[in-house]
């Protein structure tokens, strides 16, 4: 696999998932991608095309591509698409800072709350209207 797919799948994701939230938004997809891809051993690019992880990459077969944003792509020359990029270059060479306290796990807060056991986790903080958690120790 080349390394276009390393740098250009995360920061799609990062891109779709939370681009309304600029550039805090993104960088807190980059820094869960990088907290899973630390806490699993694996890439960015691994965590970011794991199965229904990230709706935006792998969507849920009962959700429409349109409300998972999985048929948006950003335009030639998207500024926030190639500031995405740059984040996942920073994330791969060890040298972004997470914002998110450890978050692997996030959701909109204007979704329905996940189906997840939230006695296991605790939220480490709110960034560009997402909430994210980490499992607790």
């Amino acid at each position: 696999m080349g390394n276009c797919l390393l740098i250009s799948i995360p920061a799609l994701c990062a891109w779709r998932e939370n681009r309304g939230g600029g550039q805090a938004g993104m960088r807190s997809v980059v820094n869960v991608l990088q907290n899973r891809a630390i806490k699993n051993n694996t890439s960015l690019y691994a965590e970011a095309t794991k199965k229904e992880q990230f709706t935006s990459i792998s969507p849920p077969p009962e959700m429409k591509a349109k409300e998972s944003e999985a048929d948006i792509w950003p335009v030639e020359g998207d500024p926030q698409y190639a500031v995405a990029e740059q984040m996942v270059n920073q994330a791969l060479a060890c040298d972004l800072t997470d914002i998110t306290g450890g978050a692997t796990l996030y959701y909109a807060a204007d979704a329905s709350r996940p189906d997840w056991n939230f006695a296991e986790l605790t939220q480490t903080a709110i960034i560009a209207g997402q909430i994210f958690f980490k499992v607790k120790t």
